[in-house]
């Protein structure tokens, strides 16, 4: 998974821990229980949070 967020905490925090009376679909669960790492990449502005975006999904793939 490659993604971004401005508040990255808050992000974080609506996966592992769903809003009140819902749960995560099965994709997102699957996708939380097959975690072993991960990394932040911390940029200066939105133009290059996407640049780096968009090259880590084509990196991934």
């Amino acid at each position: 998974y490659v993604g971004k967020a401005r508040d990255l905490r808050k992000r974080l925090a609506s996966y592992f821990m769903p809003s009140r009376g819902r749960t995560a679909d099965h994709k997102t669960r699957a996708l939380i229980e097959s975690i072993w790492d991960f990394e932040i990449h911390t940029v200066r502005n939105e133009p290059e949070a996407l640049l780096l975006e968009g090259k880590l999904i084509k990196e991934y793939r």
